[in-house]
């Protein structure tokens, strides 16, 4: 699902953000501050109580939720223009890091809005009343992101964070001619990271990222949420060509298990185990040298739902094409950023001939108002367009950013998810989602 940001973002020097940033080799470094951490551990606290929806990326959100990059559709795989891009998209991009600290917080507020109508036909959904038109209640969330960074040394970056990276839901339980379904997943991550500048052209970075994941699951209404970690990598590497830069980076599966949270029968629960896909990203940017003002990246991106436990039996392969950019004006009041980005994604749902007789395992769910019923390939289509949403595959955004002193910037961003039209078996889905949030950083010499 998209993701339309507010965001806070500061610099000691704007324009700034404009170039590659190849590292200043005698800047020094200075030391974390205690209250620093502490406003970022408290506001994520405060955060993450509220239920997340992704972007039009599966489950997952990217870069589309961090405060400059969300404005661009998340590209930030060669040239990201905040922090926590650094550190969640590519931390070999951390050593572009100006200055020898930076720490980023901000939050996005994020509102879907998905409907589902079965057939009145002959392949009307046995699992919904033929007819039947549902509208998902699922309440608007916040999605918090906090990161560090911190220069060791001219060649030595490292940083840390924290956001969110995957979220699903939706809330069918009053619609008439419905089972009583809801969903509700989010993981966040927390991210440690180092990058080392190789040569001035080449850089290299890795990230280990913790897992913290809450799931409801849609299937059982009396389920309860239960809470699962999991450990996952990032390996990436830039490299400056002169007029472009290029960077490219991997990612591990994530797999987080969920402990009794599905009801196969009635009184027994079994395990559900989610594992966000390894994925690869490609990216091509201008730099400095090329444009000055003006910053187009391009990045392409391939998600292996198809090997991804659980997401697997309703979801398939997924590619993923954004575009962004990003110009300077010169105004009375000082220097603004605008920027632009759009996305574009391949089909997410399964077809009806590629769905199988079990959920993560269970072959057999509690359905609220029909008893034990068998998993079967109707069984997932009904989940498909009612609890496993995100269809949509095309998303736009805008940015501003606005320097408000030396040290500090502000940026606003917005998106918007669209083309979720479909059609699942007997069902006719639209979907879309609205979203927005604020952050600030400092960064310091």
């Amino acid at each position: 699902m998209n993701v339309f940001n507010f965001s806070l973002w500061a610099t000691d020097d704007y324009h700034a953000t404009m170039k590659s940033r190849t590292p200043s080799w005698d800047r020094k470094p200075v030391n974390y501050t205690s209250s620093l951490i502490q406003i970022s551990i408290t506001a994520m606290l405060a955060l993450s109580a509220n239920a997340v929806q992704a972007g039009p990326r599966g489950s997952e959100f990217d870069l589309t939720a961090t405060p400059a990059a969300g404005g661009m559709e998340g590209v930030g795989i060669v040239r990201p223009q905040d922090p926590v891009a650094m550190i969640f998209g590519n931390p070999a991009t951390m050593n572009q890091l100006d200055g020898s600290f930076s720490f980023t917080i901000g939050a996005s507020f994020v509102s879907p809005d998905l409907e589902a109508t079965n057939s009145t036909g002959a392949d009307a959904n046995p699992f919904v009343a033929p007819g039947a038109h549902g509208k998902s209640e699922l309440d608007a969330a916040a999605l918090p992101h906090a990161a560090v960074l911190h220069r060791v040394s001219p060649e030595l970056v490292v940083g840390g964070g924290l956001t969110g990276i995957s979220g699903l839901g939706s809330d069918f339980r009053d619609e008439t001619g419905f089972p009583s379904l809801i969903a509700d997943l989010k993981l966040f991550g927390a991210n440690m990271a180092v990058a080392y500048q190789a040569t001035p052209n080449w850089g290299v970075g890795a990230a280990f990222t913790l897992g913290i994941g809450a799931l409801q699951a849609g299937l059982a209404q009396n389920s309860g949420t239960r809470n699962g970690f999991g450990a996952g990598f990032t390996l990436g590497s830039t490299y400056n060509l002169g007029p472009v830069m290029i960077g490219g980076t991997y990612k591990s599966p994530l797999n987080v298990q969920y402990d009794k949270v599905i009801e196969s029968s009635p009184g027994k629960f079994s395990n559900l185990t989610l594992q966000q896909p390894q994925e690869v990203v490609l990216g091509i940017s201008t730099s400095d040298s090329l444009l000055k003002d003006t910053l187009f990246e391009l990045d392409f991106r391939y998600k292996n739902w198809d090997n991804a436990t659980g997401y697997q039996d309703f979801w398939k392969d997924q590619y993923i094409t954004s575009a962004g950019v990003q110009h300077v004006f010169s105004s009375p009041v000082g220097p603004i950023t605008a920027r632009a980005g759009y996305s574009y994604g391949t089909k997410l749902a399964k077809s009806a001939k590629d769905l199988g007789g079990n959920f993560a395992g269970a072959r057999t769910v509690n359905v609220p108002g029909m008893g034990v019923v068998p998993v079967s390939p109707a069984f997932i289509q009904a989940a498909q367009a009612t609890v496993t949403d995100g269809y949509w595959r095309q998303s736009v955004s805008v940015g501003l950013g606005y320097g408000l002193s030396k040290q500090v910037r502000l940026d606003v961003n917005g998106s918007y998810a669209f083309d979720g039209d479909t059609r699942i078996g007997g069902f006719d889905v639209d979907g879309k989602i609205w979203s927005a949030g604020m952050g600030l950083t400092w960064t310091f010499e």
